[in-house]
């Protein structure tokens, strides 16, 4: 339908729909998803239907895009004078008749006028004219059916119907008569054929035979699409199919339309004809979860009034809430009017029921003030509450009182809580004395106070509050320990309901106050009794006096305080309209239940985040904070530093109080442990005084936990931003990519970057990602030194043996310059970055070695090649069945500078040898691996250096850490992504992907055998060819291979290479099987075709194909086009691609699993930031 190679135009699908508004919203729908697979899309409505789209849409929603374009052609009835009848739906059999007759000429002319020229149409498959119009002008065209498939093939019996004389059918007796002739479709009655062959009336008769005409021609089309899915309708889908070949099953749209990118610059444009009303989704979120039946017949569906009448009172009788959708011409001949005395009944039947403020329509929103005990952890419940209620659709009022009002002002920001139209904040007093101290006015009021203060002065305020809202209020959510405000709901006759933000458990301990002091246990007058049981508590087994809540004790005038506040909140409650608990029923069965027997409606709402997390992040409001201290976020750096599960977090909340003894005793404890902690000691957490831990104390903390994780008083992060790491990668493509992605994830862990490229790489860059994109950010800074070759302005790999020997006799004064630059700048300037802390090295840049011991700064090691090349340039003077963790190795599959007797490759091999004996010189080693992939060889590597780190496959690291705020792409060529939007048109799996890396390079013949052999294939493919991959030359291949490939090829320069392997059109990878592109490949489940051209990618072939399972070989030297083209079938179709196929998604699935939280490459990396700060 529409396949191109680069520089051709999109394919132009015209897509016209029956105009009806369930076929044109299911076309409009499936052109959505074409126009997203790269399609121009001219969507064609009657002159009738575009006139009601701007009308229930907008004047301005059919304006589309570039390549998203509305038409219309008249529908050949007579103009609608009436404005009413404007807006419902036209004569169907009328408008039918006019789709045969009229409608050719018009939708000719139509694509004889588009521009650009139109490649195929996608009409409605009822809409047959456009059959003939496809085969006057030439062009393809697909039939979308927007029926059931079992529709289909009923339609599709229509013509053996008449053949039988059942059309009319003239005796409905015969409509249960079961027939057997369908193909796919048991025990079908004639009745559940599509109904127009009844003939009962002139309108069936006109659709019978314009159905029937449809489908009886459906053969002549290029393809037929249905509106379904295999798993649905398998039997008759593959009964049509052995009919119509080209028959494809594609739906639902909806979630298919689901999956598309929000990024993607799609056409926003509603289906409805008519306006719809989005109230009703308000009303449906009060409402519990599955109790509402939904009623609508459709858009074209009619019935007479005793129908709707009839429907009516059932529903209404049926006591359940509804939602009953009645299109205005849903009557035959008049209005759709329900009686006075059903409208009644369905008022009072399903008046709002939910007793905290539901609505009928045209009411108000529900009016909840919220006012919580003012207490920290109260308030962050209560808020997080009122955010629910007000996603489901509440206005809220929130009250704060006035001291705790400018804490949150304090801590937020001046703005904080100026709130939303329907979201808003008011204080009352709270009847202390003001606070004069500022010190003071960051501290939890003193609480036997404030609670004896709230149950003596709030009422009054709290309903000259109430009054005054507008709207008017009409219910109160309360604290379950604010029980004025039941007096209140009392005065004003309007329903309250208490949240208690305690367990369901504590709350049930806080109502046996009463019985405690009937029972003379409170206060309490022997200590020894505290571990007796008690039996008498419903719901809680096995419960001691010292496991209730502990003010009944009566030990202080504060615990008597707060014991009289609570055994009154706690006895009120029953009085309430409604009692929420924070907790959930699985936690705490028994005990709900227990309460529920006395207080009916009481509900368990909670976790309340979990329930928020649930909740779009746009929605308004939700983004508040819920803290009167200002919070410290620079801990999460710090926990980013440490490996999983390994930190203690001790906090002891908002309101408890210690002594200075007992600071110390819980600081020696945790020092002791030798764990690593974060510990929260709010300002006011000790008694009397401020919270500082003795110098002793905070210098054992330091050592225990070094370098400095914890101050002496918070123990808040020593921030690694003092930690500098300084990045410099080996000066090719693929060392860069993957050196710049371990250096984002330091950074992510909190380390200043510096990484450094060569002067004529950092230009390449430039170009290739634009003049802004090295700018960095104040902690990931980029710097350059040169590389000692001749200038030159070329867009192409370097020389490799001239680059190899400036980085040997070049690189290290220039590199030696810079890092004094840096540390001086640190000595000299106030917003300099601190002095580089370590140097991490491409290992084959092994001058930094030489740096490290001059400047007195560790170096560690970065190897991007896998373990098995690694140990294959360590271990070259072994004999070769020595090495430790790869058997049966041949010289063949050793790095090939080995085994050619080329001076290159002699000159190459020395400076490999020379690399990987200083690796014993540097502080660590990191491999580019995960150890399920080379458990072998990194166990023998391991033994052979202190400090081994096997951190991989990055990009799954990068994966799971938030966006990085540096975007920077890693690329030296600009990379074309149109490719992806080709690979959008090509079906799943059948595409091979071609890259050869960016060093290789090869002879004009050898492009050629290689382009032969893909073009034989008969496969789709993607190939990218470097500028400067043919030596000497440009890579051009003969425009006969052009014509051959046309539409299933594409080829391009370079493309974002990871973005095109994860594309699920993609089946299989050609390549040179360079480390990067083969770990790339592996993390995306796409098996591999492997021409090794040289360095560690032999030895990456060899695993590949006889240790790992994922992939074939294939010899440059011997290339031939048959044999290109032998394994490109076998790999895309052939049992061996079969087999690989599925190993490469178990080694996927271990790759994930390696990055996971608790992945080996997960830990390795916590590990290596805990040797970079040591």
């Amino acid at each position: 339908m529409g396949s191109k190679q680069e520089g051709d135009r999109k394919p132009h699908a015209i897509c016209i729909a029956l105009p009806f508004q369930s076929h044109i919203k299911a076309l409009l729908k499936f052109a959505k998803l074409l126009h997203f697979k790269g399609f121009h899309i001219t969507f064609v409505n009657t002159e009738f239907n575009h006139k009601r789209f701007l009308k229930s849409l907008g004047p301005n929603s059919l304006d589309g895009l570039p390549d998203f374009v509305f038409e219309t052609i008249p529908d050949g009835l007579p103009p609608c004078d009436d404005d009413d009848d404007g807006d419902a739906t036209q004569d169907i059999a009328s408008l039918c008749e006019s789709v045969r007759t009229n409608f050719l000429r018009p939708f000719l002319n139509k694509l004889t006028s588009c521009s650009p020229p139109v490649t195929c149409i996608v009409s409605d498959g009822f809409m047959s004219f456009t059959i003939t119009a496809a085969e006057e002008l030439g062009i393809p065209v697909a039939l979308f059916f927007s029926i059931a498939a079992c529709g289909f093939m009923g339609v599709k019996q229509y013509s053996v119907l008449k053949e039988k004389g059942l059309f009319p059918l003239k005796d409905d007796r015969l409509l249960n008569n079961v027939i057997d002739w369908i193909p796919g479709m048991k025990d079908i009655r004639l009745k559940d054929l599509p109904s127009f062959f009844r003939g009962a009336n002139p309108s069936d008769v006109t659709m019978f035979n314009f159905l029937r005409e449809a489908v009886d021609r459906a053969h002549k089309a290029t393809a037929v699409v249905i509106q379904t899915f295999d798993a649905l309708e398998r039997d008759v889908l593959e009964a049509i199919s052995s009919t119509i070949p080209h028959c494809y099953a594609i739906g639902p749209l909806q979630l298919l339309l689901d999956r598309i990118p929000n990024s993607h610059q799609g056409i926003n444009v509603g289906y409805s004809l008519w306006k719809e009303d989005s109230e009703c989704l308000q009303w449906l979120q009060t409402k519990p979860p599955n109790s509402v039946v939904y009623v609508n017949f459709g858009s074209t569906t009619v019935m007479t009034p005793q129908q709707l009448v009839e429907f009516g009172f059932g529903l209404a009788n049926s006591n359940q809430p509804f939602l009953w959708i009645i299109r205005p011409d849903l009557v035959i001949g008049e209005s759709a009017v329900l009686p006075a005395e059903l409208a009644d009944q369905i008022k009072e039947k399903d008046r709002l029921m939910d007793q905290m403020g539901s609505r009928q329509e045209g009411d108000h929103k529900p009016h909840a003030v919220c006012i919580a005990l003012p207490i920290q952890s109260h308030i962050k419940a209560l808020l997080k509450f009122a955010k629910l209620l007000h996603f489901k659709g509440f206005h809220i009022t929130f009250v704060n009182t006035e001291f705790n009002h400018k804490r949150f002002l304090k801590s937020l920001g001046p703005n904080s809580l100026d709130g939303l139209p329907d979201f808003v904040f008011e204080t009352i007093p709270d009847g202390l004395p003001p606070c004069d101290d500022d010190d003071d006015g960051d501290a939890t009021q003193d609480i036997a106070s404030l609670c004896e203060s709230v149950r003596t002065n709030f009422l009054r305020p709290f309903l000259n509050k109430l009054t005054s809202c507008s709207p008017p209020v009409t219910c109160i959510v309360s604290d379950g320990f604010m029980s004025f405000t039941i007096t209140a709901a009392e005065e004003l006759g309007i329903p309250v309901a208490l949240f208690y933000s305690i367990a369901a458990c504590g709350f049930m301990g806080v109502k046996q106050y009463s019985a405690l002091k009937e029972k003379g246990l409170s206060p309490l007058k022997d200590n020894r009794l505290l571990n007796n049981v008690i039996d008498w508590i419903p719901g809680m087994k096995d419960i001691r006096l010292k496991d209730l809540p502990s003010f009944f004790r009566g030990a202080n005038p504060l615990e008597v305080t707060m014991f009289n506040f609570a055994r009154e909140a706690a006895d009120r409650a029953h009085k309430a309209t409604a009692v929420v608990i924070q907790t959930f029923d699985a936690l705490e069965r028994d005990v709900l239940e227990a309460i529920s027997s006395t207080i009916p409606h009481s509900y368990a709402i909670g976790p309340l985040q979990l329930l928020l997390d649930h909740i779009p992040e746009d929605h308004p409001g939700i983004n508040l904070g819920y803290s009167l201290w200002k919070e410290d976020s620079e801990c999460l750096q710090w926990l980013q530093t440490k490996p999983p599960n390994s930190v203690v977090y001790v906090n002891f909340g908002s309101t408890t109080v210690m002594t200075p003894q007992q600071l110390v005793e819980f600081g020696f404890g945790l020092a002791n442990s030798n764990q690593p902690f974060l510990w929260i000691i709010r300002p006011d957490l000790v008694i009397g005084e401020s919270a500082v831990l003795p110098a002793e104390l905070a210098d054992q903390i330091k050592e225990k936990e070094l370098p400095a994780d914890m101050d002496s008083k918070k123990g808040e992060v020593a921030d690694n931003k003092t930690h500098h790491v300084l990045c410099i990668p080996t000066p090719t493509q693929s060392h860069i990519k993957a050196m710049l992605k371990l250096a984002k994830l330091l950074h992510s862990r909190g380390f200043h970057i510096t990484f450094v490229n060569t002067e004529y790489n950092h230009k390449r860059f430039l170009k290739s990602l634009g003049p802004d994109s090295l700018h960095g950010l104040p902690d990931f800074r980029f710097e350059t030194i040169p590389d000692g070759l001749p200038p030159s302005d070329a867009d192409a790999t370097q020389d490799v043996v001239p680059l190899i020997e400036a980085i040997m006799e070049k690189m290290l004064a220039p590199f030696c310059d810079l890092v004094k630059r840096l540390n001086d700048m640190t000595r000299t300037c106030n917003d300099s970055p601190p002095s580089v802390t370590r140097i991490v090295s491409d290992g084959f840049m092994p001058f930094t070695i030489a740096a490290g011991r001059e400047l007195g700064i560790p170096v560690v090691f970065f190897y991007t090649i896998p373990a098995c090349s690694f140990m294959g340039f360590k271990e070259l003077d072994i004999i070769i069945d020595w090495i430790p963790g790869m058997k049966d190795m041949h010289v063949r599959d050793m790095p090939s500078f080995c085994w050619s007797g080329s001076t290159i490759d002699h000159f190459v091999l020395n400076s490999c040898i020379e690399a990987t004996e200083k690796a014993h010189q540097a502080s660590a080693i990191i491999i580019h691996t995960f150890k399920a992939l080379e458990q072998d060889v990194l166990d023998a590597i391991s033994s052979m250096f202190p400090q081994v780190f096997v951190i991989g496959p990055l990009q799954l690291l990068l994966n799971r850490i938030p966006e990085h705020p540096l975007k920077l792409k890693y690329s030296l060529w600009k990379e074309e992504s149109e490719c992806l939007q080709w690979l959008n048109t090509k079906p799943k799996g059948s595409v091979l992907y071609v890259n050869f890396g960016s060093i290789a390079i090869m002879s004009p013949e050898q492009v050629a055998e290689f382009g032969y052999g893909i073009a034989n294939s008969k496969h789709p493919f993607l190939w990218i060819i470097r500028p400067d991959l043919v030596v000497g030359e440009t890579a051009v291949l003969p425009l006969e291979f052009a014509a051959e490939t046309k539409g299933r090829g594409l080829i391009g320069s370079w493309c974002p290479q990871e973005e095109v392997l994860n594309h699920p059109s993609i089946g299989g990878f050609l390549t040179h099987s360079g480390w990067n592109s083969t770990v790339e490949s592996l993390s995306s489940g796409v098996p591999l075709l492997c021409c090794p051209f040289g360095g560690d990618q032999p030895t990456n072939c060899r695993f590949c194909c006889k240790e790992w399972g994922i992939g074939m070989e294939m010899d440059k030297e011997a290339l031939k086009r048959e044999e290109v083209e032998k394994l490109v079938k076998e790999l895309m179709e052939g049992e061996k691609g079969k087999e690989m196929r599925k190993n490469v998604m178990e080694w996927k699935r271990l790759a994930h699993e390696a990055t996971e939280p608790n992945g080996s490459s997960s830990i390795d990396l916590d590990n290596l930031v805990s040797h970079l700060v040591s």
